[in-house]
């Protein structure tokens, strides 16, 4: 079938253009079966025999309507009333055929889409019969497993309960003879026993069918050896069952570990003692906490750490916080941003290893004040950085060493041949001191770069010289003010000259960062805090009478601020760096403090002795 809706006649030939199929009434006659959503059938020239024929070939009635056309109504005979026509039109015009069409159609389509409802509603009623007949033999399946579950939980629990109270006993008991008594109180309303004893020395004496009980005896081990027996009766005709004995058996092996424990127990208590006396000892924080942040214990430098020293919660105790630190994670390694009640500003990077005990939910939490250790890190990290701008700038000094000595010659050239009166001479003049000026920047930095080993004549006047050409170059943009007041003589020394300027360099950085940022104003003259004053003089203090040498060593102050503030580890650590390579130079590093704030460093060498 080609289209849901049949023509039969010759008259409808020209409805052809809704895509109908088109069956003159021998063609419908031979067809085996018609089952087309609409059927209209011309019924003029038509016998009542071939309409009910045509009738049979309807394979489905209900569903396909039927719809008859003729030219007048009256002139059809009665007999066509026993025929199921949906609508009977009268030289129904293009729109009026075209509407009942659609009618019947639409009616068509429901009745299909209700038959075929009524079919899914069937299927999915037996698939959910199926589905609920499944789902009850599961159900009383599962009731039966969770009965057996169930019965099977419920003596678990109950072994697990007179294990659990037989344990208790077991280990609260202080002697033999409370152990026997604590242990029958247990086992008792459970077991139905009618008395327990415990001997540890000897062989028992009771006999099975004795008095009426029934008697049941477990050996006590120690290392392999028999040391003792708990003996439990029972009144007759009372049995011990298959599992009874069994729990009795796991029973008989704590008592065997408890009376050994009892044994122990004085130098288990010695060696808590020794314990408690190194855990005490730790000279770092340690504290064992509960997954609530509970203190269950802690040691002595804890204690001392605390600002809450009676509070129970870590994070109360320990930093006088109202809620866990941010970052806390018990069980694993993490780092807090607090400070200890002996700290009096700043925080401190706290590493705290937290690992959790197996047999409880608790853990021990060490802390560790890694600070210093971090700052000393970026310290390296940023000398590293320093001495590959060093390496760098080396080889730009290099670099730029040669093109500049030509610049330099040709300007002296051209100063040299232009007079003095002519408006060139003095551009070309500032520009060949700017150019001295670039040699000599280029000189030290490969004077600071270069590295040697030699001990040499160094005049410490000209190396203090190049080292503050360094330091003007660094804080230039600063406030910082640095002095220079060198000796009218030139200080000649015998020196490695790089270890000299990078340790001098060294030392007057970390100066520079302890200068304060605020200004005295405790007289009129107010005095800026952001300098340094470097002075040079012949060491005087050193000569010898029996001496017929002159020559003298040579000292070099260091004048500056600092406000009572403390020096990090990583400026100390920085800084007797560059004293041990001055001691090791031959010179002696000395402080003083005139004032609250003022200070001198005072570096001195000996007489030079030149071969």
């Amino acid at each position: 079938m080609n289209s849901s809706v049949l023509l039969i006649g010759s008259q409808l030939e020209p409805f052809q253009s809704w895509g109908a199929d088109t069956y003159n009434i021998q063609q419908a006659l031979q067809t085996e079966a018609l089952s087309h959503h609409l059927i209209f059938i011309e019924l003029e020239g038509l016998t009542l025999q071939q309409i009910k024929e045509l009738f049979k070939k309807i394979s489905d009635p209900n569903f396909t309507q039927v719809a008859g056309l003729t030219k007048k109504i009256e002139s059809l005979p009665l007999e066509h009333l026993q025929f199921h026509y949906r609508k009977v039109l009268e030289q129904p015009g293009d729109a009026e055929l075209e509407s009942v069409a659609k009618s019947l159609l639409e009616k068509s389509l429901q009745i299909q889409q209700s038959r075929e409802l009524i079919v899914l509603i069937q299927q999915q009623r037996q698939d959910l019969l199926r589905l609920s007949q499944d789902l009850e033999e599961k159900v009383h399946q599962r009731q039966i497993k969770l009965e057996k579950s169930h019965n099977t939980l419920v003596e678990t629990n109950r072994k697990a309960e007179i294990l659990q109270k037989s344990l208790v006993a077991i280990y609260r008991a202080k002697s033999i003879g409370e152990m026997e008594r604590l242990l029958h109180e247990a086992l008792a309303p459970y077991l139905h026993i009618h008395w327990t004893r415990l001997q540890i020395t000897g062989k028992p004496t009771y006999q099975t069918d004795s008095h009426g009980l029934n008697v049941f005896e477990l050996p006590l081990y120690r290392e392999d050896i028999v040391y003792g027996s708990l003996v439990i009766a029972k009144k007759k005709p009372n049995t011990f069952s298959k599992q009874e004995k069994t729990l009795l058996q796991q029973i008989g092996e704590a008592v065997s570990l408890a009376t050994s424990l009892m044994q122990a127990l004085h130098q288990l208590e010695e060696i808590s003692s020794q314990w408690n006396t190194t855990f005490n000892a730790i000279s770092i924080p340690i504290s064992t906490v509960d997954a609530q942040y509970n203190i269950i214990e802690s040691n002595l430098t804890f204690s001392k750490n605390a600002k809450k020293p009676h509070e129970v919660k870590c994070y109360k105790n320990l930093f006088d916080r109202d809620a866990p630190c941010e970052g806390c994670e018990l069980g694993s390694k993490f780092r807090i941003f607090n400070s200890f009640s002996k700290r009096s500003e700043g925080s401190d990077v706290l590493e705290v290893t937290s690992q959790q005990l197996e047999t409880r939910n608790h853990f021990v939490n060490f802390y560790q004040d890694i600070s210093q250790q971090l700052k000393l890190e970026t310290e390296i990290t940023e000398n590293a950085k320093m001495q590959d701008v060093g390496i760098i700038g080396s080889s730009i000094a290099h670099e730029l060493n040669n093109p500049l000595a030509g610049v330099l010659t040709y300007l002296q050239l051209l100063k040299n041949d232009i007079p003095k009166d002519s408006p060139y001479y003095e551009d070309i003049a500032e520009m060949e001191t700017s150019a001295l000026k670039c040699k000599d920047i280029i000189q030290n930095l490969l004077s600071f770069s270069r590295v040697d080993s030699e001990v040499s004549r160094l005049d410490i006047n000209a190396a203090l010289k190049r080292i503050m050409q360094i330091l003007e170059l660094q804080y230039r943009s600063s406030d910082i003010s640095i002095q220079l007041h060198l000796h009218k003589e030139p200080i000649v020394i015998p020196l490695i000259p790089s270890l000299f300027s990078q340790s001098i360099l060294s030392f007057l950085q970390q100066i520079v960062l302890n200068l304060p940022t605020e200004k005295l104003a405790t007289s009129p003259k107010v005095k800026p805090l952001q300098s340094i004053k470097l002075s040079t003089r012949p060491n005087t203090s050193l000569s010898n009478a029996n001496s017929s040498t002159t020559t003298f060593g040579g000292v070099i102050e260091i004048e500056y601020f600092e406000l009572n503030r403390k020096n990090t580890e990583t400026q100390i650590f920085r800084r007797s760096i560059a004293e041990q390579i001055l001691t090791q130079l031959g010179a002696r590093v000395e402080y003083f403090s005139t004032n609250s704030s003022l200070r001198t460093v005072k570096i001195s060498f000996d007489r030079p002795v030149f071969d």
